[in-house]
């Protein structure tokens, strides 16, 4: 069963509080998932029935009716929301028969619409009542659980009895129960609020005109607390009379109330940010009373805090601090808060950590939510609400969105007020203000003429005809058609007192402009009418959401595209997600592995699940890089190889949420490398015996070389001499070659003698190695603070001692040697630089000198095998880093080597330098 499936299943055995058989299938009819009962009642086995057609559960003579019901529903089904039952015979898997009530829904399952069939087996035949409504209680229970979490109630209404039924759900919604849930249509028109019932009026006036459009009608409904709280209510007709006149309605009632406590905060915070008719304290006063109601908190304050000194600026109640104001902030529990920009809450402080505040003892509290305020980005107060009583449920994530609007909006008012106090003794506040503010400000008369703009609206017009924008609806450029469209939010603002809308307008320089703009009707001393406009120029957050959404659009198709696996973990739950090409990759099938962490790390080779988790662990924990290879068992038992990058998500307080990344193949390389070692292996195990025998033999030839030139000196002339000079030297320079192969060859053959070296270590054996060379040019080394590394001490000692004594060997005629060492943290490596001011070299000759006995001098110029380089770049590589050169000729060299960084150091922030 793939994923899909599965949910489906699940989720179906979730809802099944009855013996009801319930049944998930697609569009097109085929099972998707079953519940247990149905297995139970029908006699197949788990994943018999998954993708078979409906229609193999129902004698063939009936198939042609059941097709006939599934399609009348799901080609309506957004306006067919509930579903009649209908009695049909189904089939058991040993042949025989039994007659049941069948019913169809549909509800929402990953994002994808699942219609759900459920079958309930009648004991004896039955005759369904034409006046009995189709949602029984055996209906209320089966979904009971699936609508409460969804804060919706089902109702259905019959024309021709005149009776208006409501599922149990709306006891829950109201807090209260009714005489009697089969109420008229009037009966239920009769408990919204009064304010209401013209358009409700409306609404079931075009029901009963008939149509086939969803409707919908929002309403005020008392709840049993006495306040009243606001439904959406949809639906549409599901059958007619035989005249055409509508009988059976149906739809959902849903709980809209904190939506549309949402809308009156920002509706009322817009309005107060443009009422110059309000004082700061008549605001704030408005906005922690809000706060509170929103909150179900019963006290709000704004604070300002100075050198320790918390002062209570604004309160709701506002006799809340009458006895005092002022306060030592260690005194406060804003102490927890101020000055960090996060929002912390408390659903019950007395189990969190503020009950260990000094403070709790003298006045404990319940619950609190707040923040910082910032003014000009410097933190300037708090802003927070508490009670003194627990209020029963914890801060959601919506109220701490709602918190933060609210935050900013009073930062605003602060930063607002302050910056008026600033202004107040111009004479040209208005002008000032006008001026200040990029967004634009216009007035409007009832006319639609512009009366006054700030210089951030003329702007907006070319400056040759912006003295010529005033006294004028700058809509002269329109036609007919145009200005009456441009002109429906100015008469909207004049009608109901205020609009927003985004505006596409096309100005006289010819460009086109997006704006957002909120107009507010206001009157003036002698009461005509005018329209402040505030307006924002959006067009480039526009065209840059356009060309996200263009980027996201072309990554969808790059990743279908792809040679890459991809996967998504959700670590709170966790559901594990992997792409269809991942399971290529990986060679599994739907059904042969259930996706999830745990089976995913027992599908790992033994060899490899501790370095897995401990990569995972090390990511989630310290944020450090997921990148790792490891073999996946496929499902014919054998293991492929995959290179796994993966990036976590962190939320607020630090903890890992998500994780996502993809997955290479990588089975072939990891077969060549394995080969390539196994080569290599071989070549270094020949090059350090052939170096290794061919010493003997070369000290044998130096040796009786010698000894025939100390016996015969006498004997031979000149030319001789010379033959025995040359020879000589000859093998002197070959044991040298000889012995240089030799050191090459053991590279990588000392893992026992690897430690953890702090390399501050060596840098005195380093200068003292070379001494005599350091003496006679007169060099100087400046070296940085080392790390702490694991490698091989000689031979890392030898990487030093080889890059130090070239950039000495090399140095310019004229310039005593001078020798720079850096290094730098990168990621999982430390990067180390040795800069010298020698003769350089060609950039093209950067590369090449890194191969064995390559020279770019003669050795009578510079003495030297020309394996030292070789030896460095294999030490590096075999240490798991990486070496390389960059040259000007005549103007020095800089050598560049990394190295990996120790685990638990990858958290270091030090910086090293010189």
């Amino acid at each position: 069963m793939n994923k899909y499936n599965a949910n489906a299943e699940s989720n179906l055995e979730e809802i099944n509080v009855t013996t009801d058989c319930l049944i998930a299938i697609d569009s097109k009819g085929n099972i998707q998932g079953t519940n247990s009962a149905v297995r139970k009642l029908f006699g197949y086995k788990e994943d018999d029935l998954v993708d078979e057609h409906i229609n193999y559960l129902i004698p063939k003579k009936y198939n042609q009716f059941l097709q006939g019901y599934l399609n009348s529903y799901i080609n309506n089904i957004e306006s067919s929301l509930i579903s009649a039952s209908k009695n049909i015979i189904v089939r058991k898997k040993n042949g025989t028969t039994l007659e049941a009530e069948l019913r169809l829904n549909d509800i929402n399952l990953n994002q994808k619409r699942v219609y759900v069939i459920s079958i309930h087996p009648l004991p004896e035949p039955q005759k369904e009542d034409a006046y009995s409504p189709s949602i029984t209680e055996t209906m209320r229970e089966r979904y009971d659980r699936v609508i409460k979490a969804s804060n919706t109630a089902v109702w259905e209404y019959y024309a021709d009895r005149d009776m208006f039924f409501l599922d149990n759900q709306i006891f829950n919604l109201l807090g209260k129960t009714f005489d009697n849930l089969n109420l008229t249509l009037k009966g239920w028109r009769e408990l919204s609020h009064p304010d209401d019932k013209g358009r409700i009026e409306s609404y079931w006036q075009e029901y009963l005109r008939g149509g086939d459009r969803p409707k919908e009608v929002t309403y005020r409904v008392k709840h049993v607390s006495g306040a009243w709280r606001w439904f959406r209510e949809t639906g549409n007709i599901i059958s007619y009379e035989k005249t055409g006149r509508p009988n059976q309605v149906a739809g959902l009632i849903e709980d809209i109330n904190e939506k549309k406590q949402e809308e009156e905060i920002l509706n009322r915070l817009c309005s107060l940010a443009t009422d110059i008719e309000l004082s700061i304290e008549e605001k704030f006063s408005d906005v922690l009373a809000l706060g509170t109601s929103f909150f179900e908190l019963s006290v709000g304050i704004v604070s300002h805090i100075k050198n320790d000194q918390y002062t209570v600026g604004h309160s709701y109640p506002q006799n809340e601090f009458r006895d005092c104001r002022e306060f030592k902030l260690k005194e406060t529990y804003c102490s927890h808060v101020f000055p960090m920009k996060s929002v912390l809450s408390w659903t019950e402080a007395g189990e969190s950590k503020i009950q260990n505040h000094h403070y709790y003892g003298k006045q404990p509290i319940g619950s609190y939510i707040g923040t910082t305020l910032f003014i000009n980005h410097e933190p300037f107060g708090t802003l927070a609400f508490f009670n003194k009583e627990t209020r029963g449920r914890p801060f959601t994530e919506r109220e701490n969105s709602i918190f933060r609007l609210i935050s900013q909006w009073v930062s605003a008012e602060l930063t607002r007020e302050k910056n008026l106090r600033k202004v107040e003794e111009s004479q040209n506040f208005l002008l000032l203000m006008q001026k200040s503010t990029p967004d634009i400000i216009f007035v409007k008369d009832e006319e639609f003429r512009i009366v006054q703009a700030n210089q951030a609206f003329l702007n907006l017009y070319p400056e040759e005809v912006r003295h010529t924008v005033l006294g004028t609806t700058t809509l002269e450029a329109y036609d007919e058609n145009e200005a009456e469209l441009f002109l429906e939010q100015d008469k909207l603002a004049l009608l109901q007192g205020s609009s927003q809308v985004e505006e596409s307008i096309q100005f006289p320089d010819g460009k086109t402009r997006i704006l957002d703009t909120k107009k507010i009707r206001f009157l003036d001393d002698e009461g005509n009418k005018y329209i402040l406009g505030i307006g924002r120029d959006i067009t480039r957050r526009k065209e840059a959401e356009s060309l996200l959404e263009e980027s996201t659009e072309r990554y969808e198709l790059a990743v279908k595209g792809s040679s890459v696996g991809l996967w998504d973990w959700n670590i709170q739950t966790g559901e594990l997600f992997w792409s269809e090409r991942f399971k290529s990759i990986a060679g599994i099938s739907d059904g042969s592995f259930t996706p999830s962490h745990e089976d995913f790390i027992s599908r790992l080779h033994p060899d490899d699940q501790n370095q897995v988790e401990s990569a995972i662990n090390n990511h989630l924990e310290n944020k450090t890089p997921y990148d790792i290879e490891y073999r996946f068992r496929h499902d014919d038992n054998g293991y492929v190889w995959l290179h796994a990058r993966g990036q976590a998500v962190w939320n607020d307080l630090g903890n890992a949420t998500r994780m996502a990344g993809s997955i290479d193949d990588v089975t072939i390389r990891k077969s060549a490398e394995s080969e390539l070692m196994r080569s290599n292996m071989e070549l270094e195990r020949f090059a350090y015996l052939a170096s290794h025998d061919l010493q003997e033999p070369l000290r044998m030839v130096a040796n009786f070389t010698s000894l025939l030139e100390r016996k015969y000196s006498d004997q031979l002339d000149d030319k001789a001499k010379e033959y025995i000079h040359f020879a000589c030297d000859g093998a002197s320079r070959m044991q040298i070659l000889v012995k240089g192969l030799l050191e090459y060859a053991r590279i990588g053959n000392e893992a026992d003698t690897f430690k953890t070296i702090d390399l501050n270590t060596i840098k005195q054996t380093v200068e003292d190695n070379l001494y005599a060379s350091i003496k006679e040019t007169g060099a100087t080394i400046t070296w940085p603070n080392l790390p702490t590394i694991y490698a091989d001490p000689p031979q890392i000692r030898s990487v030093f001692q080889n890059l130090i004594g070239n950039a000495i060997k090399y140095k310019s005629k004229d310039l005593a040697p001078k020798i720079d060492i850096h290094i730098e943290p990168e990621h999982s490596h430390w990067r180390f630089s040795i800069t010298d001011n020698g003769i350089g070299m060609k950039q093209d000759y950067c590369e090449k000198i890194f191969d064995a006995f390559r020279r770019l001098h003669r050795k009578e110029e510079y003495p030297g095998t020309g394996i030292g380089l070789s030896i460095c770049r294999k030490t590096i590589e075999n240490l798991g880093g990486k070496i390389w050169a960059t040259s000007s000729l005549g103007e020095g060299s800089t050598f560049y080597f990394t190295l990996p960084r120790l685990p638990n150091l990858l958290k270091e922030t030090r910086h090293y330098d010189s």
